[in-house]
């Protein structure tokens, strides 16, 4: 098929279209419900596909839509993979599990967040702890976000928050911004007060259904970071394998250690890879997330900054929400069919890749 033909450009269309290739595929499926609805009421599943041995030792588990929005690239990529064939002649021993759509709600509603406004990839963390403090968002919270999106308080803002960076870097600025905050529940990269239904649903799948894993590759599809169309494996610190020697040897360097430096991200608190550890503490695993660039750095900010403004203050059913949404879209998914073709067969590599290190 031609790859873009598997990403379905919404919620209700990527969701009709993975349930069928999984099917095609002889997955088995469970579906999810969240209790939230999405547009029109629609109600919202996170679907788990599993192809290959019920009781695995070995598992390749792949997930999209952690960050909502991001799923329609990750649903895409999810379907070209099913459609490739890879999960074929598994050994006995081994299982392919898909995860779609982890963020139903954040993906129908075209969000990076949840239900709650939560920033899932912030949200494992022990709530039974003072969260860490955050002095950048005590301090710009409310200009990240402000009251008016335009006129003379939405430029007074954006003085504070680019004369900030200007006098700090935007290599700091972006790392203040996106490591995580626990007290600005409308502002972006709020990890919550509480865990969340995603956050649940995830460990329940890891703790239930892989308990005898031995061996667990995961990686979980992302965007908006990275040059257009390239990815990079981002290997999450929580992972058995902490200074990426197995990632590195499996991936090449493609994979690199999201504490290194060297990344297109940032380390953050409380990412879904601290499931793993805290679920599956007996099993070898490498956990990477794989990230790949749409747009501009400051221009995914703005679309996110724009998103968080429009829920916060704005009207959704108006001119300017249309805009707004239309921007976030952009900002994590490109319509282009050249996009479609390098995120699905960089992906497809890696997983093939995983299978191998697998065996």
């Amino acid at each position: 098929m031609n790859p873009s033909d598997a990403f379905g450009h919404d919620y209700p269309n990527a969701r009709r279209l993975f349930l069928e290739a999984a099917e095609t595929a002889g997955a088995r499926i469970t579906s999810f419900r969240n209790p939230h609805p999405g547009p029109e009421g629609m109600e919202l599943f996170s679907d788990l596909a599993w192809i290959g041995s019920p009781e695995p030792k070995r598992v390749l588990f792949t997930m999209s839509g952690t960050h909502g929005i991001e799923g329609i690239t990750g649903s895409g990529i999810q379907i070209n993979s099913l459609q490739s064939g890879l999960a074929r002649d598994l050994p006995e021993d081994t299982a392919v599990v898909l995860l779609h759509a982890l963020t139903a709600h954040g993906f129908a509603w075209l969000r990076r967040c949840n239900e709650d406004g939560v920033d899932v990839c912030r949200n494992f963390v022990d709530f039974d702890s003072p969260p860490p403090p955050s002095d950048f968002y005590r301090e710009f919270a409310r200009d990240i976000v402000p009251e008016q999106w335009s006129g003379s308080l939405r430029e007074s803002s954006d003085e504070r928050l680019f004369g900030w960076a200007g006098e700090h870097g935007i290599d700091r600025f972006t790392a203040e911004l996106a490591c995580g905050q626990y007290e600005y529940d409308f502002a972006p990269f709020y990890g919550g007060d509480a865990p969340t239904w995603s956050n649940r649903l995830l460990r329940e799948i890891f703790r239930t259904r892989l308990s005898g894993v031995h061996q667990l590759f995961l990686i979980d599809y992302h965007t908006g970071l990275g040059e257009r169309g390239t990815g990079q494996l981002l290997g999450l610190d929580h992972s058995s394998d902490p200074i990426g020697e197995k990632g590195r040897a499996t991936y090449g360097e493609k994979f690199v250690p999201i504490a290194s430096g060297d990344s297109v991200a940032y380390e953050v608190t409380g990412d879904v890879a601290v499931s793993l550890a805290e679920e599956l503490a007996s099993a070898d695993v490498v956990a990477a997330a794989y990230e790949f660039g749409t747009l501009d750095a400051v221009s995914v900010f703005q679309a996110l900054r724009g998103d968080h403004w429009l829920h916060a203050h704005g009207d959704l059913d108006s001119a300017a929400g249309a805009e707004i949404k239309d921007q976030i879209r952009s900002a994590f998914y490109c319509e282009d069919p050249v996009w479609h073709r390098e995120v699905s067969e960089q992906a497809i590599v890696a997983e093939r890749e995983a299978l191998a290190a697998l065996g």
